[in-house]
Protein backbone atom coordinates (compact mmCIF):
# COMPACT_ATOMS: atom_id res chain seq x y z
CA UNK A 1 0.00 0.00 0.00
CA UNK A 2 1.20 3.75 -0.79
CA UNK A 3 2.21 6.24 1.74
CA UNK A 4 -1.09 7.95 2.50
CA UNK A 5 0.30 11.09 2.04
CA UNK A 6 1.92 9.96 -1.74
CA UNK A 7 -1.49 7.74 -2.76
CA UNK A 8 -2.58 10.26 -5.48
CA UNK A 9 -0.97 10.33 -8.58
CA UNK A 10 -0.73 12.17 -11.41
CA UNK A 11 -3.72 10.69 -13.34
CA UNK A 12 -6.01 12.21 -10.56
CA UNK A 13 -5.53 15.03 -12.49
CA UNK A 14 -8.11 14.32 -15.16
CA UNK A 15 -10.82 14.14 -12.11
CA UNK A 16 -10.99 17.76 -11.76
CA UNK A 17 -12.89 20.55 -13.58
CA UNK A 18 -10.05 22.80 -14.44
CA UNK A 19 -6.50 23.08 -13.92
CA UNK A 20 -4.19 26.22 -12.94
CA UNK A 21 -0.11 26.12 -12.72
CA UNK A 22 1.24 28.86 -10.44
CA UNK A 23 4.76 28.93 -9.23
CA UNK A 24 6.11 26.51 -6.40
CA UNK A 25 8.12 29.07 -4.50
CA UNK A 26 4.73 30.41 -2.82
CA UNK A 27 3.83 26.54 -1.98
CA UNK A 28 7.66 25.25 -0.87
CA UNK A 29 5.73 22.81 1.78
CA UNK A 30 4.59 20.23 -0.57
CA UNK A 31 6.19 17.31 -1.73
CA UNK A 32 5.77 15.96 -4.95
CA UNK A 33 2.89 13.58 -6.21
CA UNK A 34 0.82 15.54 -2.96
CA UNK A 35 -2.42 16.79 -2.84
CA UNK A 36 -3.63 19.07 -0.23
CA UNK A 37 -6.94 20.14 -0.32
CA UNK A 38 -9.65 23.21 1.20
CA UNK A 39 -13.12 21.33 1.34
CA UNK A 40 -14.77 24.33 1.68
CA UNK A 41 -13.64 25.95 -1.79
CA UNK A 42 -13.38 22.62 -3.70
CA UNK A 43 -9.70 23.35 -5.02
CA UNK A 44 -6.76 21.16 -4.33
CA UNK A 45 -2.68 21.65 -5.01
CA UNK A 46 -1.02 18.96 -6.78
CA UNK A 47 2.54 18.93 -6.68
CA UNK A 48 4.21 17.90 -10.23
CA UNK A 49 7.87 18.84 -9.21
CA UNK A 50 10.03 21.66 -7.61
CA UNK A 51 9.24 24.73 -9.95
CA UNK A 52 5.00 23.62 -10.30
CA UNK A 53 2.05 23.53 -8.98
CA UNK A 54 -1.32 23.00 -10.11
CA UNK A 55 -4.70 24.48 -8.81
CA UNK A 56 -7.48 21.95 -9.58
CA UNK A 57 -11.07 22.58 -9.23
CA UNK A 58 -13.12 19.87 -7.89
CA UNK A 59 -15.77 18.25 -9.61
CA UNK A 60 -18.36 16.81 -7.19
CA UNK A 61 -18.37 16.07 -3.43
CA UNK A 62 -15.46 14.01 -2.97
CA UNK A 63 -11.46 14.98 -3.66
CA UNK A 64 -9.35 12.79 -5.21
CA UNK A 65 -7.38 12.42 -1.70
CA UNK A 66 -10.76 11.33 -0.30
CA UNK A 67 -11.22 8.75 -2.86
CA UNK A 68 -8.06 7.21 -3.07
CA UNK A 69 -8.07 6.92 1.13
CA UNK A 70 -11.63 5.59 0.46
CA UNK A 71 -10.53 2.94 -1.89
CA UNK A 72 -7.93 2.12 0.54
CA UNK A 73 -10.05 1.50 3.47
CA UNK A 74 -13.25 1.22 1.14
CA UNK A 75 -16.29 -0.48 2.98
CA UNK A 76 -14.62 -1.12 6.12
CA UNK A 77 -16.34 -0.06 9.70
CA UNK A 78 -13.57 2.71 10.15
CA UNK A 79 -15.57 4.81 6.93
CA UNK A 80 -18.81 4.16 8.29
CA UNK A 81 -18.07 5.16 12.26
CA UNK A 82 -18.70 8.41 13.93
CA UNK A 83 -17.98 10.19 17.28
CA UNK A 84 -19.00 13.03 19.39
CA UNK A 85 -16.37 15.56 20.10
CA UNK A 86 -16.81 18.07 22.45
CA UNK A 87 -14.71 21.13 21.20
CA UNK A 88 -14.16 23.39 23.84
CA UNK A 89 -13.94 26.95 22.64
CA UNK A 90 -13.07 30.02 24.43
CA UNK A 91 -16.76 31.08 24.31
CA UNK A 92 -18.15 27.57 25.27
CA UNK A 93 -18.23 23.90 24.48
CA UNK A 94 -20.10 22.66 21.44
CA UNK A 95 -20.54 18.74 20.80
CA UNK A 96 -20.32 18.09 17.06
CA UNK A 97 -20.32 14.82 15.55
CA UNK A 98 -16.87 13.85 13.71
CA UNK A 99 -17.07 10.83 11.09
CA UNK A 100 -13.89 8.88 11.03
CA UNK A 101 -13.38 9.38 7.64
CA UNK A 102 -13.31 12.97 7.43
CA UNK A 103 -10.90 15.65 9.37
CA UNK A 104 -12.20 17.17 12.90
CA UNK A 105 -11.95 20.65 11.46
CA UNK A 106 -14.29 20.12 8.25
CA UNK A 107 -16.78 18.46 10.59
CA UNK A 108 -16.63 21.53 12.65
CA UNK A 109 -16.85 23.73 9.95
CA UNK A 110 -19.84 22.05 8.33
CA UNK A 111 -21.84 22.13 11.86
CA UNK A 112 -21.04 26.05 11.50
CA UNK A 113 -18.35 26.14 14.06
CA UNK A 114 -15.52 28.75 13.05
CA UNK A 115 -11.95 26.94 14.55
CA UNK A 116 -8.55 28.95 13.34
CA UNK A 117 -6.74 26.97 10.47
CA UNK A 118 -4.12 28.65 8.03
CA UNK A 119 -2.44 25.75 5.81
CA UNK A 120 -5.13 22.69 6.31
CA UNK A 121 -1.81 20.31 6.50
CA UNK A 122 -1.28 19.97 9.89
CA UNK A 123 1.83 21.84 9.66
CA UNK A 124 1.40 25.44 10.71
CA UNK A 125 0.02 24.89 14.37
CA UNK A 126 -2.98 27.42 13.72
CA UNK A 127 -5.68 24.34 14.77
CA UNK A 128 -4.31 23.26 17.86
CA UNK A 129 -6.69 21.42 20.01
CA UNK A 130 -5.41 19.85 23.12
CA UNK A 131 -6.76 16.26 24.55
CA UNK A 132 -8.87 17.39 27.70
CA UNK A 133 -9.72 13.57 28.59
CA UNK A 134 -7.93 10.48 27.56
CA UNK A 135 -9.22 10.00 23.93
CA UNK A 136 -7.75 8.45 20.22
CA UNK A 137 -7.32 10.34 16.34
CA UNK A 138 -5.73 9.53 13.73
CA UNK A 139 -2.84 11.92 13.12
CA UNK A 140 -1.48 10.63 9.95
CA UNK A 141 -2.62 13.47 7.30
CA UNK A 142 -0.86 15.90 9.50
CA UNK A 143 2.96 17.02 7.50
CA UNK A 144 4.42 17.54 10.86
CA UNK A 145 3.05 15.78 13.80
CA UNK A 146 5.37 14.34 15.62
CA UNK A 147 5.01 11.71 18.69
CA UNK A 148 5.87 14.13 21.73
CA UNK A 149 2.88 15.97 20.25
CA UNK A 150 0.63 13.00 20.78
CA UNK A 151 2.18 12.42 23.85
CA UNK A 152 1.51 15.82 25.03
CA UNK A 153 -2.22 15.67 23.67
CA UNK A 154 -2.14 17.99 21.04
CA UNK A 155 -3.95 17.46 18.20
CA UNK A 156 -3.94 19.17 14.81
CA UNK A 157 -7.73 19.66 13.96
CA UNK A 158 -7.14 20.45 10.35
CA UNK A 159 -5.89 16.99 9.63
CA UNK A 160 -7.19 14.61 12.98
CA UNK A 161 -9.97 12.49 12.43
CA UNK A 162 -11.63 11.19 15.62
CA UNK A 163 -10.76 7.62 16.49
CA UNK A 164 -13.33 8.02 19.73
CA UNK A 165 -15.43 10.42 22.10
CA UNK A 166 -13.00 13.32 22.19
CA UNK A 167 -13.15 16.53 24.57
CA UNK A 168 -10.62 18.73 22.71
CA UNK A 169 -9.51 22.66 24.08
CA UNK A 170 -9.40 24.69 21.17
CA UNK A 171 -7.13 27.39 20.09
CA UNK A 172 -4.13 25.92 21.59
CA UNK A 173 -1.75 27.28 19.06
CA UNK A 174 0.54 29.06 21.30
CA UNK A 175 1.00 26.37 23.69
CA UNK A 176 1.44 23.88 21.16
CA UNK A 177 4.50 26.37 19.79
CA UNK A 178 5.93 26.49 23.28
CA UNK A 179 5.79 23.03 23.82
CA UNK A 180 7.94 22.42 20.25
CA UNK A 181 9.98 25.23 20.89
CA UNK A 182 10.53 23.44 24.45
CA UNK A 183 11.18 19.80 22.63
CA UNK A 184 13.71 21.72 20.02
CA UNK A 185 10.77 20.54 17.34
CA UNK A 186 9.83 23.34 14.00
CA UNK A 187 7.05 25.41 15.84
CA UNK A 188 6.03 27.56 12.88
CA UNK A 189 5.66 31.30 13.80
CA UNK A 190 6.83 31.02 17.20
Amino acid sequence: MADKKQVVKYGHVSQHVGVEVISARSVAVFREGWLARNASSKRALLVCGAAVIIVCYMRGEKTADQEAHGAEIGGSAVEAQAFDVTLVTPYRPRVIRARASEHTWDEAKAAGLNLPAICHQGRCLTCTGKLVEPGEFDPSDAVSYYPQDREAGYALLCTAKARSNLRIRTHMQTEMRAHRKKMGLPAPYA
